[in-house]
């Protein structure tokens, strides 16, 4: 992998985008007179400049990424009621270990196929009933000429599985526990960034998450960062990062969406923001629905009604109602979305959508369709194991499916290459809590005004947000007065602590570099 970008394909794709959007290309603009450009980079970005200022279109279809106006145009939210404490710990884990078991399904198979390939790749077995064995993989892989490399294969595969390797799907899972852990329920689009730089590696990400993370890093207003040469912004990205907003909001998707649009706005737009908050609407109501439909009714009514990816998602409802059969159905998406890629949020949702409804329940039969209909395959596996994961809770779970993954996931994450699944799953039940909320997020007053809440509305703060310090010998996590290893509170398992003489990161009283866990290695402090 490499940053070299070949700008002439990504201004085709914008064309694409922007054409998808309902924007009148003129001829100048089009796709014919950019081939006539050929490798001129100059002439190139005059081009895409010219394309930025096109004037957007007059839409019935709703493409806003504005928060108030998402609400403002979405369906009134769902009422539910959250499980027990003992209850919501047994969701949690199990919306940790579906997710994991349906993108380990699906990961093999994150080369294009389509459902008709996959029948022919599977032979005997067909329909999928368990992980793929290597030979399956391996036939599928070479027919597409995928670049999916045997470390990645492998691992996955029936014969050699023994633990969760590391997939950009789980990556951002474990990220969106760390940005709640260090930045609070508060946190700011811009501490998404912060937080992507302190443990992404950058050549991990792919697609709108890597452009958005360029643009972040070379210092760009953060309203630029999801647009600038991005013309994958309203892909599955954030779709697929949208899981610990829902976790922690349990019964709460308007909450949960909130969090996601939050998040998603670092790297999406329209769309590409809806399946966030679609995804975590739903794994939210998921704690406290009855049924699929619900869950899937409480997703929809976080997004706009009459935009691309609602409507949709209700044709898919309506089909599966006429139709009860998810192989008709997947027909019925697929011929209705010509217009997008495999990897795009709005046809890979309605293939959730399918497999959630088809499921019913089982928690077997929503990975194995989420697989078998192709496309964004480690994605929807995923998805779909996490909504159902919560729904059934982990006793839930066969043990064929989550046996085989040993509790051991792997990340490319700083500091976290091997991790406990369950540890992960206790980690997100205490941020649920609120008592563990209060310790978190509202030891102190604001110094400003006294205020206990943080965020907006301070009337003397900068940018009139509450500024919170705690006091300089208790750690802000669980109000020891130890410095050092011990906190089981802190993301580090440090005690931080500040303002005060010491690094808020380790204890340390000197400044400047050595610091092992800032995210710039130095040591720093409150003042």
């Amino acid at each position: 992998m490499s940053f070299k970008v070949d700008l002439a394909s990504r201004l085709e794709n914008e064309i694409e985008l922007l054409k998808r959007y309902g924007f009148k290309i003129p001829p100048q603009l089009d796709r014919e007179a950019l081939r006539k450009i050929g490798a001129d980079a100059p002439a190139l970005m005059r081009f895409y400049e010219k394309l930025r200022q096109l004037p957007a279109p007059d839409s019935p279809l709703c493409s806003t990424s504005d928060y108030a106006a998402i609400l403002a145009t979405s369906p009134s939210d769902i009422a539910l009621t959250a499980p027990p404490p003992e209850a919501l710990e047994n969701k949690i884990l199990g919306g940790w270990l579906g997710r994991a078991a349906g993108c380990i399904l699906g990961k093999p198979l994150e080369c294009g196929v389509t459902l008709p390939e996959i029948k022919a790749a599977l032979g005997k077995e067909y329909p999928i009933s368990d992980y793929l064995p290597l030979a399956v993989t391996e036939r599928i892989t070479t027919s597409k000429q995928s670049s999916l490399h045997p470390l990645t294969t492998v691992p996955c595969s029936r014969e050699h599985l023994a633990y969760v390797m590391e997939d950009d799907d789980l990556n951002y899972t474990v990220l969106n526990l760390l940005l709640l852990e260090q930045k609070g329920f508060e946190f700011s689009t811009e501490d998404v960034g912060a937080i992507w730089a302190s443990y992404l590696p950058i050549l991990y990400t792919h697609g709108a998450e890597r452009w958005s993370f360029i643009n972040y890093l070379r210092g760009m207003p953060i309203d630029q960062v999801p647009l600038y040469l991005n013309p994958a912004r309203d892909a599955i990205g954030a779709q697929i990062r949208a899981d610990m907003f829902g976790y922690v909001c349990p019964a709460q998707p308007r909450a949960a969406a909130e969090l996601a649009w939050r998040e998603a706005s670092f790297s999406h737009v329209a769309d590409g923001i809806y399946g966030a908050m679609f995804v975590a609407g739903m794994i939210a109501a998921a704690f406290g629905a009855a049924s699929m439909p619900e869950i899937i009714q409480a997703g929809l009514a976080q997004i706009p009604s009459r935009s691309r990816m609602a409507e949709l998602i209700a044709q898919t409802r309506q089909w599966h109602l006429e139709l009860s059969d998810w192989e008709a159905v997947y027909a019925r998406i697929k011929a209705a979305t010509p217009q997008y890629s495999g990897g795009h949020a709005v046809n890979n949702a309605a293939y959730v959508v399918n497999a959630l409804l088809s499921a019913a329940g089982n928690f077997e039969k929503g990975i194995t369709i989420a697989v078998m209909q192709g496309h964004d395959t480690d994605c929807n596996g995923a998805t779909v194991g996490s909504v159902l994961g919560v729904f059934l809770g982990a006793q839930q779970l066969p043990d064929k499916w989550v046996g085989p993954l040993n509790d051991r996931l792997q990340t490319s994450l700083r500091d976290m290459s091997a991790v406990a699944i369950s540890e992960l799953a206790r980690r997100t039940y205490r941020l649920t809590m609120p008592d563990e909320q209060e310790r978190r997020y509202h030891i102190s007053k604001c110094i400003y005004c006294g205020s206990t809440a943080f965020g907006a509305g301070c009337p003397y703060g900068p940018d009139r947000k509450h500024v919170h310090l705690s006091d300089e010998k208790h750690c802000r996590f669980c109000n020891s007065t130890a410095y050092g290893a011990g906190c089981p509170y802190s993301p580090t398992r440090r005690h931080v602590h500040g303002p005060g003489q010491k690094c808020v990161h380790c204890g340390s009283s000197s400044l400047g570099a050595g610091c092992p866990y800032s995210p710039d290695h130095k040591h720093n402090r409150m003042e």
